[in-house]
């Protein structure tokens, strides 16, 4: 029989009593890192007959801290630090997005300067595709399509009459790039939209724009100065109702994140990277995107995902709706998007 020594018993004790403290340090931290639970959400929710895409939205470069002299509200808020740290977070999502969707507001004035600025972060900071909408602080046209010349969506042409709308295919969806500041009724662009919304006939319609449609519900979102939904929001919807199939509509400008409903019509809002309306009172949160998975033409689900917190599922289709597409899954999807 081993014997051992009153000192030997206190080791033992206090080695006992720090592995314990140690478990219970890490059981009350959650299991793993934020990007480890990303990456299990897409590991058990990604299905193998689609892709999926993060956006990321109202990036505001050149405002806050950035600006000369710094903006008194939001001066200690550095968006260009916001973004980079945002998107190093999204570069280790594994799989890898097919593309970074950025739903206007990338830059706080509008200017040449910052668009250049903002575009130089995405360049240094991310490899993958891209897709850009043009929000209202990206208020000059002219300026904004001299900076993304050469993008292979831009037709400089028809933009120069029409806005920054474009469309793409993207796993056997229609996905329409709405630019906000440009839509009224009857405009050469609500003319476009209904040209667009006739051709894809039953292929689903996935709308994205900056501003808003629905309000969001909340009194401070809805009456907040830069708030206002977007202009002749009843015809665009009214437009957008005659899509056979109509996704959830992505947008942003509310630096805020909501659901809204009405009769079949979905809005998805998200908060911006710069600051949140829901926590302003933070300066370092939340730093927030959304996945959106599409798969035989049907935005399957989408998830919003913090930087430095939880990844959570947002928003998911129908049971009918998923059944649909897996019947519908002999047409061959289109391409990722690049």
């Amino acid at each position: 029989m081993l014997r051992h020594s009153p000192r030997d018993l206190v080791l033992a004790l206090c080695c006992f009593s720090m592995l314990f403290l140690v478990s219970c340090a890490l059981a009350d931290a959650g299991p793993g890192s934020p990007l480890e639970r990303a990456n299990a959400l897409l590991a058990t929710h990604l299905s193998e007959e689609g892709g999926y895409f993060v956006q990321i939205t109202d990036t505001h470069i050149g405002g806050g801290a950035e600006e000369e002299p710094a903006n008194n509200l939001f001066a200690d808020r550095h968006p260009s630090e916001r973004l980079r740290r945002l998107l190093t977070y999204l570069c280790g999502l594994d799989p890898e997005p097919d593309f970074l969707l950025v739903t206007g507001d990338l830059t706080d004035h509008g200017g040449a300067e910052e668009l250049t600025r903002f575009l130089k972060i995405l360049d240094e900071e991310w490899t993958l595709p891209v897709r850009l909408v043009r929000g209202n602080h990206d208020w000059d046209l002219e300026v904004f399509l001299e900076a993304v010349a050469g993008r292979p969506e831009v037709e400089d042409e028809r933009m120069a009459r029409t806005g920054y709308c474009y469309a793409f295919d993207y796993w056997g969806a229609r996905a329409i790039v709405l630019d906000s500041e440009e839509y009224q009724a009857g405009s050469p662009q609500a003319q476009w939209l209904e040209r667009e919304i006739a051709q894809a006939g039953d292929t689903p319609v996935l709308p994205i724009s900056h501003r808003q449609v629905l309000p969001t519900g909340t009194p401070l979102v809805d009456n907040w100065g830069g708030g206002a939904a977007q202009a002749d929001g009843k015809a665009l919807l009214e437009s957008l109702r005659r899509a056979q199939h109509l996704l959830p509509f992505l947008c942003g400008h509310v630096h805020y994140t909501s659901r809204n409903d009405s009769d079949g019509f979905t809005q998805l809002t998200l908060t911006s990277s710069f600051y949140a309306v829901e926590d302003l009172s933070n300066k370092e949160g939340p730093l927030r995107a959304r996945l959106c998975h599409v798969a035989g033409g049907e935005l399957r689900w989408t998830a919003l995902t913090d930087a430095d917190g939880d990844t959570e599922l947002e928003w998911q289709a129908s049971a009918e709706n998923e059944e649909a597409a897996a019947e519908g899954a002999g047409v061959a999807p289109a391409a990722a998007a690049g």
